[in-house]
């Protein structure tokens, strides 16, 4: 099995055993990620690619149609790159939520895991359950073309800091391509919106790019982490308190903040669980491997120990 179809998700072991029991993947909603410029981090961007794309459309005041001597073209194009962002980022509402795992390239990892992961999350009962990748992907796309669910990102995390269009472009590739495409679509509706009148976005294709790249998009501080996110958007309604209620196709009902997404009925997509080095390492083993042996339905995912030296 090459590195690159797996997928490493520290946590603890009472957390793993539950996965087992429930037969369930837990997706937390994006506003509770542990970044505080989680979904953030790309808006300087994106609004320099919307006024970057408004001068390219527009050509400049000079090109610019029964825009009153009064207004001014530079903060016009400010305003509308920001309404234009505003409304994209509307659509986000309660609708969005995140798996994240990491992706090891370095032989030693994929045996042992990372220290520093282990440090952030592998704590004293820590453990790193680790998914065939393609298995994985294969059980949230089935869902995605029975309409359970709608699969939006499957993909690695870019960590970057530099607002350059080119830097990002070449990272995101055909995202990039469609997200600019679409803005293109659109922009000039949202612009003639605030000479004429009002303008109603819709939730169309042009929003998946967007998604993306916000979600996709982090700080570089967080480079270790390697993350790889999958992401699910559904449109789940939610009580008078905000609470989520209803349960949609293949997703079970939401409690503080997290959608359980069913992955056990062809079989677990679960290669092993490697035992965190921190704590008590063998009390730990014997417990996970007990639970393993308990249940037939187990028997195919191997209990190793992080070899990792740690006191």
């Amino acid at each position: 099995m090459e590195s690159n179809n797996l997928l490493f998700h520290y946590t603890d072991i009472d957390a793993a055993i539950s996965i087992l029991k429930s037969g369930v993947l837990f997706f937390s909603h994006y506003s509770k990620m542990n970044d505080q410029t989680e979904f953030k981090h790309a808006d300087r961007f994106i609004l320099e690619a919307i006024e970057k794309l408004f001068d390219d459309l527009l050509c400049g005041k000079n090109k610019i149609s029964n825009l009153p001597d009064s207004i001014d073209y530079e903060k016009l194009k400010k305003e509308v790159a920001k309404d234009f962002q505003d409304i994209l980022s509307d659509f986000l509402k309660e609708e969005l939520y995140i798996f994240s795992s990491t992706q090891h390239h370095d032989d030693y990892e994929k045996d042992h895991g990372s220290l520093v992961m282990w440090r952030g999350y592998g704590k004293k009962n820590g453990c790193s359950i680790v998914f065939d990748k393609n298995q994985l992907e294969s059980i949230f796309k089935t869902g995605q073309k029975q309409k359970k669910y709608d699969v939006f990102i499957c993909n690695k995390v870019k960590y970057l800091h530099e607002y350059n269009t080119e830097i990002i472009k070449k990272s995101f590739g055909k995202t990039y391509a469609n997200f600019y495409k679409n803005l293109r679509i659109n922009l000039k509706a949202i612009f003639e919106a605030h000479i004429d009148g009002k303008y109603e976005a819709k939730k169309e294709d042009y929003i998946r790019p967007f998604i993306a790249i916000k979600s996709l998009l982090k700080h570089p501080a967080f480079n270790s982490e390697k993350e790889y996110r999958m992401g699910v958007f559904t449109n789940i309604d939610s009580n008078d308190d905000g609470s989520l209620i209803k349960v949609e196709g293949g997703l079970i009902k939401a409690e503080d903040g997290i959608i359980k997404l069913p992955i056990a009925e062809q079989g677990f997509p679960i290669k092993k669980i490697i035992v965190s080095p921190i704590g008590n390492q063998e009390g730990n083993f014997k417990k996970l491997v007990s639970f393993i042996q308990s249940d037939p339905r187990y028997h195919g995912i191997e209990v190793t120990k992080s070899a990792i030296p740690h006191i």
